[in-house]
This record gives structure tokens, sequence and C-alpha cells, in this order.
């Protein structure tokens, strides 16, 4: 039986096309759909076919390159903003079938959405409708075009009908539970224009640059990029930007940070020059560091100096017997410095530092001077846990996101390495002897933190079972 062709509609997902050949083919299932394309497909062709991404099978249907069906009808460009260097290629390459394979017929969120004016603009034009890309962005619950909330498709399998189909069944239902004033809307408006445009993009941009801009950006807005630090993170800053209501909804793990702390996810991923972020955080960051969206994306394509990211290096690979032993070592030996250690590696600052801060192992660079690290010393050196945060005068929240996230050998280690001389410190009841240039056997080997009541206390901070004053108030009781 011969195959129908069936025409992409403008700006139509993927998924939605093959729903659409599915049915103009009255294709019961996926198995007589797979059988179909193949058969439709010359002798030689099928051979190739067996091989290509569906993505790429698609193309071929619609008789078009894989490049230009993947820019027009994937959310590749969205997935992938940015890429590492000697992956960025064109969307649909060949040479990245995995990519399509893997991305190429996904959406940002779950289910199935429909703007019904856009519905019945299809329907007044072509008789026809279809679903868009542009309403699968994450965290875009409206028509960019239309500005109205988007309807999302309760049917168990959306793709196997038209959006006029499901309106008329009544199975759809609104897909934001949030209003918005007007002040909120232009933030979001920006971020989904950002989206937008991503999402026309038929290259992803080099993530050398990428990450080189976002954090020249973020300093010239006087923002922390570092771990550790007093000033505003770029989270803190979408905190200031973003609806709060909106950004519990679909960036949960922002709206509950600690004021400057630090989310690798967020604050690390999108400044990083070697290891690209998701694609929506990349266009939260950007629409909370500019007014605009034409803005944002024309710095985005801004030029960058040949040897800025030429001295990038692309990061060596290790396995997880090298991070959870032989790096400790290193680690110590030395003293904590993300800047040292990465030039011993041959490692990439900044890909160094977030692995660092996955395994609780922070860069101890100034760690002296740190209110919240000094006050965590002197919990280890046996002063109680209010009178440390009092005396340093730092938050109780603070100290105890450090210890959350903080291993407790890097907390004895970083004792030894301040020891006890700023005034009033608590003695350090640590057996290290004093670090020097190369790695001492007993630093290694001596147990990573010697007071009893900073291990209890790490415990029941870990386990989440109140908070850090409760926790002592509890243990001194007992």
């Amino acid at each position: 039986m011969a195959m129908i062709k069936v025409t992409p509609m403008d700006d139509e997902l993927a998924i939605g096309h093959e729903g659409r050949i599915a049915w103009v083919n009255a294709v019961a299932n996926q198995r007589e759909f797979d059988r179909l394309m193949a058969s439709s497909s010359s002798q030689s062709e099928q051979h190739k076919l067996d091989k290509r991404s569906k993505l790429s099978q698609l193309a071929a249907h619609a008789e078009m390159s894989p490049t230009n069906y993947a820019r027009k009808h994937s959310m590749l460009p969205a997935f992938r903003v940015a890429a590492k260097h000697g992956e960025d290629l064109m969307h649909g390459d060949a040479q990245g079938e995995s990519f399509s394979r893997r991305l190429g017929m996904l959406t940002q969120k779950p289910g199935a959405y429909i703007c019904q004016s856009c519905v019945n603009d299809d329907l007044k034009k072509s008789q026809r409708s279809w679903y868009r890309r542009d309403h699968h962005l994450h965290g875009v619950d409206w028509c960019p075009s239309h500005e109205i909330t988007l309807s999302e498709i309760k049917a168990p399998n959306p793709w196997a009908a038209f959006p006029h189909h499901w309106i008329e069944a009544g199975e759809i239902e609104s897909a934001c539970k949030v209003e918005h004033g007007q002040q909120d809307m232009a933030f979001l408006r920006c971020y989904a224009e950002i989206s937008v445009a991503l999402l026309d993009q038929d290259t992803p941009l080099d993530v050398r640059a990428v990450g080189y801009l976002i954090g020249k950006r973020a300093q010239h807005l006087g923002l922390r990029t570092s771990i550790n630090g007093q000033r505003s993170t770029i989270s803190d800053h979408i905190l200031l930007k973003a609806p709060e209501k909106w950004l519990k909804t679909h960036f949960s793990h922002i709206s509950e940070k600690e004021t400057s702390g630090f989310i690798a996810k967020i604050d690390a991923a999108v400044i990083s020059r070697t290891i690209p972020a998701q694609g929506y955080v990349y266009g939260l960051a950007l629409a909370s560091l500019f007014d605009t969206s034409g803005e944002a994306i024309q710095y985005l394509n801004a030029s960058v100096p040949a040897d800025v990211v030429a001295r990038v290096k692309t990061p060596s690979r290790r396995d997880a017997g090298f991070w959870h032993g032989e790096f400790w070592d290193i680690y110590v030996q030395h003293g904590g410095l993300a800047a040292r250690i990465a030039e011993s590696l041959g490692m990439d600052k900044t890909y160094l530092q977030e692995k660092m801060s996955t395994l609780g192992m922070p860069s101890l660079h100034n760690v002296g001077a740190s209110k919240s690290w000094r006050a965590l010393m002197r919990l280890h050196g046996g002063e109680g846990f209010r009178s440390s945060c009092e005396l340093e005068k730092v938050d109780e929240k603070d100290v105890e996101y450090l210890l959350r996230t903080v291993n407790p050998k890097v907390v004895a280690l970083a004792c030894n390495i301040v020891g006890s001389s700023w005034k009033d410190m608590a003695v350090v009841t640590t057996n290290f002897p004093p670090l020097r240039s190369t790695c001492d056997a007993q630093v290694r080997t001596v147990s990573p933190a010697p007071n009893q009541e900073f291990n209890r206390f790490i415990d029941t901070v870990v386990a989440g079972q109140g908070s850090a004053l409760q926790q002592l108030e509890t243990m001194a009781a007992a």
C-alpha cells in the first residue's frame, strides 16, 4: 500500500506531524506506522532508514533535508542552545544522528498543548489544525503570538487526532493555574521571546563563547560568578526579576534557594565554557540579565575574541573511582585551591569547580575570610552552634547550608589550613600537622572530624530532621 504524503505545516511539531501522517493513512499503531514508512521507501533507502532517526525518516517523507526539517519542526534548537567544541553541528546533521535519535521527537514539557485562537485561525486558513513548537517550550504557559493561556489536551494519546477534534470533544483544560499581572508579564514575555528566538537557531552556539559572554554580563551587573562570596548570584538575580509563583511552578529549586546560595545547575551551568546547560536555563538567565529579548539575542551572537575560546581546555574524562578516591589526595596536596588543582590535572577550572561542588569539596581559596566558614570551623573546634554564629555575626541558615553541602573532611582540612590565628577562635581540635606544599600522609589518614558534637550535628542536618538550633538543643537535653 502506497503511503499518502503529508506535508508538515508551519512550525508543526515532529511528533504532531507523525500523528497526522498516521491519521491520514489510517494507521492503527506504531508498529504498523513504522512498517508503512519502510515500505514506502525505495529498496536502496530501506537499509539507511533502519539506522536513521525517526526525525530523519519524517524529513525524507516530507522531501526535506534533515537539517531543514530539524530546525523547523523539532525542539532540538531548544534543547541544544549551546554545544561542546566539536559537537556544534547543525541540528539534524547526519554526524549528529545520536542527538536526533535521542531528542528529535521530544518536547520541553510533558503532554500536548494548543492555543485555541491559533486553532481557529488555522481552520479558517487551511481547514486543518496542528501542534506548534512554540506551544511546547518549558515555562511558557501562554501562546507567544496571541498571549492567551494555552490549553492542555487530557486524552492519553493526544497526537492521534487534530487539536480541533479534542476541542470539540471537550478533552482540554487550562494549562496555567496562576494569573500574572502586567509587571510579571514583562519578564515572562521577555523569557518567551528569547525562547522562541533560540528555537529558530539552525546550529548550537559554541559553549565556550556563551559561557564567556554570560559570565561577562553577570560581572558587569555586579553579580558573583564564584561559588563562595557575599555578593548576589545569577540565581539571586533571577529571584529578584521573575514572578515568584511562576518560579515555584517551573523552577522550584531556584524559588527555594538560600540567599546568596550558589546553585550549580544555574550559576555554574550558564557560565561554563565546557559543559552546556539545559536550553531553557540559558533563556531564564538571559531574561534576568537583559531588559529586552532583542538585547539578549544580539549580545549572545556577539563575536568573542579568538584567544578566549582557544585557551579553553576540553575536560579530561575520569571515572568515578578517580573522583571518589585519588582526587582527595590531590585536593589535600593543593590545599583545596581549584586553580592549582586544575593546573596540575590539565583541566578547565570552571568544569573542575562544578565537579568539586558536587563532591562537597569546594575551593578553599581565601576560606578564612568567609564568616560562614569561620563559624563552621568554630563548630568543628568544639564551639556551640549558636555561639559560633553569634561570634562571627552570620546567619544560622548560611552555616546550615555549608553543613549540608560540604564534606566533613573538607572542614577539617580548612581548619588545618587556617589554623587558630584569628582573634577569639576556639582551639581547633585536630591532630593535623601544618599543611605544607606537598601532601602529608597524616593529613589524609587522620579522622576527618574528631569533634563528636560536630559529627552528630552533621548527621541530623543531612537527615533533614529540623533546624540546626533545634537539633543542638535536642542533643544538649539528651
